[in-house]
This record gives structure tokens, C-alpha cells and sequence, in this order.
């Protein structure tokens, strides 16, 4: 979120003819303002103002017939919904952790809803809060 997007759009034709292009974002996250810098530059760019899902649409005419429309989603993420997503995703890793990468064999449970305390703190904004908890317990959970 508040990086730019670059979108390419190519093609060509086969009677030789110029191409025109023409890019629409089809589909927002609810109450974004976000629009193409240039929709009919064959490169246009955007840039997303809030999290969600973006669809850009591209359709290229020849001058006299338009193409099937072409669309892409993006996902548009803020910090707070990657470092999540990327806790989440930590379950699985430590399910599949051997059990001698644990002091005990309660650790691994432990780890685990540990874990899910780090997330509760990044969900509301206690990010000192979750520093810690990671340096201080998490860290400590696993052999060294």
C-alpha cells in the first residue's frame, strides 16, 4: 500500500495497424481513491491508497475491433497485514519442527500460542508489546 504499481500491456496486430490501449481498475477496496496515471498509455501506473484487492482491466483496439478485456489482481497490503499474514503462516512451520528443536516436548504447544499472543499484539497495535514478547519468549522457546 502506497507503492506504485506498473502495469504493462503489449500485443499486436496482424495487419500491422497501431494499437490503442486502455486501462480501468474494475474493481476497488470500499473507499478508495485510486485511479490510472495514464489509461491509455500501453504502461500506465497506480497507486494503491488502501489494503485490499485491485483489479486492473486492460483492453487493446487496433482501430477497429477491441480485445477481450485482460485483468490482473493485485493485493495491496499495509504493514500490519503482512507482519500477520506472516505469523499465521509460522503455524505450519512449527508443526513440521522436529521435536528436538524443543527443550520439552510441551514447547512446541507453547511456541504456538505464543505466537498467537505476537498476533493479537500486532492486531492491536502493541508493537513494542510484540517486540518483546518475541525477544523475550519466542526466541527463548527454541534451542540454541
Amino acid at each position: 500500500m502506497g507503492e506504485t504499481v506498473t502495469l504493462a500491456g503489449d500485443g499486436t496486430d496482424a495487419n500491422g495497424d497501431s494499437l490503442s490501449y486502455q486501462w480501468i481498475l474494475s474493481s476497488l477496496p470500499g473507499g478508495s481513491l485510486s485511479e490510472m496515471a495514464d489509461s491509455s498509455a500501453r504502461v500506465t501506473t497506480f497507486t494503491p491508497d488502501l489494503a485490499g484487492v485491485y483489479v486492473a482491466q486492460l483492453v487493446v483496439c487496433d482501430g477497429d475491433l477491441d480485445s477481450e478485456p485482460c485483468a490482473i489482481q493485485i493485493q495491496a497490503f499495509t504493514t500490519r497485514t503482512k507482519a500477520i499474514a506472516a505469523l499465521q503462516g509460522l503455524e505450519t512451520e512449527i508443526a513440521e519442527l522436529d521435536s528436538g528443536a524443543f527443550k520439552n516436548d510441551d514447547m512446541q504447544n507453547l511456541l504456538l500460542n505464543k505466537r498467537n499472543a505476537v498476533i493479537a499484539n500486532v492486531e492491536a497495535g502493541k508493537y513494542a508489546d510484540a517486540v518483546n514478547q518475541l525477544r523475550n519468549d519466542i526466541f527463548k522457546t527454541c534451542r540454541r
